[in-house]
């Protein structure tokens, strides 16, 4: 993504890959017809759950995460990306209340180590 992003900019080289990836996936959905039925797709809020999901949840994060990419580098930006089950599991605490238990706390501490670990590779 990083010569990509460098060629043609941020926005434009997510608009190819999500135009490409809408191009590979559209030969597979012929199987799903019930899930995919006018009655279904007709209803406000699939209408709404799929503009989340295809504006906020993929193309402005995706564009940020390009955005990411280009000033940190893809290395250290990917290394951050294992920092998403911490954050996972913080939202859900304050969120819906959810219990830190003992092996999520050892996940955490191994995400950690692992991160740091790999940082310590990159001095």
């Amino acid at each position: 993504m990083s010569q990509m992003t460098r060629d043609y900019g941020t926005v434009t080289a997510t608009r190819k890959v999500f135009f490409y990836g809408l191009l590979t996936i559209l030969p597979f959905l012929g199987g799903f017809r019930e899930s995919f039925s006018a009655q279904v797709l007709g209803q406000p809020l699939v209408w709404g759950n799929l503009l989340f999901l295809g504006l906020v949840a993929s193309l402005l994060c995706f564009i940020i995460w390009n955005l990411v990419m280009d000033k940190l580098g893809n290395v250290t930006s990917t290394n951050y990306v294992y920092l998403n089950p911490i954050f996972t599991l913080l939202t859900a605490m304050a969120l819906l209340g959810e219990r830190m238990t003992l092996v999520s706390g050892l996940g955490c501490a191994a995400i950690l180590a692992g991160l740091i670990w790999a940082g310590a590779d990159q001095r």
